[in-house]
């Protein structure tokens, strides 16, 4: 197989997969494995899904197609994200064929194979200015700090998921950055920080800031720091078009640079 969901995606990972469950679970795994073909896939509440997020499959055109054809035998009701990496994929042809309908997902990813320079030239004017503040790297052994920063904006998850994404770091599949205060010589507060799954590839997994901090900084090191790691590319996650607060959002990523890039959700016709 010369293309494997690693290659697409810093997500789907075992680890990734683990925690899910906890926060989301019970899946059952329908996932399927072979040197020519692989798919991410789970059943909940009679839907098929890739633990959370969208079913993804890679491999085999064959083999995709007799994988596809088994899991609408076990669950009608599936949500698949499609890569579009050659066109429309088997799978994406064979739900289409049942009444499926397509809906274009875009996220804005940023190639990591350009230049410190280049990279910089690309971020918005505006931040400029506030991608440069000092940031504490904790790449270390301790997610600790930005769990309690974490706590603190957002409140409690079980104690299972951090240390999940500890292992993440413990096992270079993850890092964490942070932006804070020092009070004095011992004291450090955190004010802004994130945390970034990584394989060949980077994705901005979770941030969180006290109210009033923006997270430019961050994010700028974040993607400074997946560069040095040797990704290819930094994906700051999903673009929308239409809703306010979303728009916001959106509009805040895109301002680091790179392109929207299209994928296909297919789903159950309702």
């Amino acid at each position: 197989m010369t293309v494997s969901i690693s290659h697409l995606t810093a997500l789907y990972s075992p680890l990734d997969l683990k925690y899910a469950q906890e926060m989301s679970g019970p899946y059952e795994d329908l996932s399927f494995h072979s040197d020519e073909c692989q798919i991410i896939a789970s059943l909940k509440d009679n839907h098929i899904t890739g633990f959370w997020r969208p079913m993804v499959a890679v491999g085999d055109d064959g083999l995709l197609k007799l994988q596809i054809e088994r899991l609408y035998g076990i669950c009608r009701n599936i949500t698949y994200m499609d890569f579009l990496t050659d066109g429309l994929s088997v799978i994406s042809k064979f739900l289409l064929e049942q009444g499926y309908t397509a809906r274009p997902y875009y996220t804005q990813v940023i190639d990591l194979t350009k230049s410190r320079e280049q990279l910089h030239s690309e971020i918005r004017k505006s931040y400029k200015s506030l991608v440069n503040k000092d940031v504490i790297m904790s790449t270390m052994s301790d997610i600790g700090p930005y769990r309690k920063l974490h706590e603190n904006v957002r409140g409690t998850r079980s104690s299972e998921s951090w240390f999940i994404q500890q292992r993440m770091i413990w096992g270079r599949e993850a890092f964490c950055l942070l932006q804070s205060e020092v009070i004095n010589p011992a004291v450090a507060h955190s004010l802004t920080g994130g945390l970034f799954y990584y394989n060949k590839n980077c994705y901005y997994a979770s941030g969180c800031s006290l109210e009033g901090v923006g997270s430019h900084a961050v994010i700028w090191n974040a993607i400074l720091h997946a560069k040095e790691l040797g990704c290819k590319t930094f994906e700051m996650g999903e673009q929308v078009f239409s809703g306010q607060k979303m728009m916001g959002i959106s509009k805040f990523k895109a301002g680091f640079g790179g392109r929207t890039i299209t994928r296909l959700i297919l789903e159950r016709k309702k």
